[in-house]
């Protein structure tokens, strides 16, 4: 199980995993905070992976935590083989955060 931290700042994507040849990146849990209103989603290389989630101003998102670790090793979110984990922003925005993946050999 890998660690990594979510930090984007400019509207548009932000590759916060890249992709690894025979291996496809697979989300276990995340979290992250905007302190602007911001619309995020996430990305495998160019498609995405989730739809357009809107978060108000200092609020935040996240899926998985401690109690529930055991059923979130299935995950959340699969890239495709070799493709970057990424994450949009529809505008200007600090989001940050942190997440849990694994790399499946395909």
């Amino acid at each position: 199980m890998y660690f990594s931290k979510i930090v984007a700042t400019g509207a548009g994507d932000t590759t916060l995993i890249a992709g690894v040849a025979g291996q496809r990146i697979k989300i276990i849990s995340y979290t992250y905070a905007t302190a602007t209103t911001v619309s995020v989603k996430f990305l495998s290389g160019s498609t995405d992976l989730t739809g357009s989630m809107a978060l108000a101003a200092n609020t935040s998102a996240y899926f998985g935590s401690g109690d529930r670790l055991p059923s979130t090793l299935l995950g959340c979110l699969k890239c495709a083989e070799g493709e970057d984990f990424k994450i949009n922003l529809s505008g200007i925005a600090v989001v940050g955060g942190h997440l849990t993946y694994t790399l499946e050999a395909v």
